[in-house]
């Protein structure tokens, strides 16, 4: 399955920019904490955020969630291929979802496949 290069950049802007917010509050070290700090200005502004650090291991993080899915997508694994238990029997899904009928019982079978 391929993906469009448009498709496949934004999916990796959306990890890069979740994984920027994750990347923020590491190694901010605000006035306050340090003893340093302009007359006037909040006490809880940082002093040096080091943003170039920042943005460069926002990428590599990136990179390596995005790889994974990658690998991932062309291994053809995904949930739907996940093992399910239904009344302590394993069932494994085939890309799609099954339905599965439950019995007076409560015992769980599963309907032919459609189509």
């Amino acid at each position: 399955m391929a993906i469009q290069i448009s498709t496949a950049l934004a999916i990796y802007f959306v990890i890069w920019w979740v994984a920027l917010f994750l990347t923020l509050p590491f190694g901010v070290r605000s006035q306050h904490e340090d003893g340093v700090g302009a007359p006037g200005t909040d006490p809880g502004a940082p002093i040096l955020t080091r943003m170039g650090r920042k943005l460069i291991w926002t990428t590599i993080i990136s990179a390596v969630i995005y790889g994974i899915g990658v690998r991932g997508l062309s291994c053809r694994l995904s949930l739907d291929r996940a093992p399910v238990e239904i009344d302590g029997n394993a069932v494994l899904g085939h890309g799609w979802l099954r339905v599965v009928h439950l019995s007076p019982a409560g015992r769980g079978r599963i309907a032919q496949q459609p189509g």
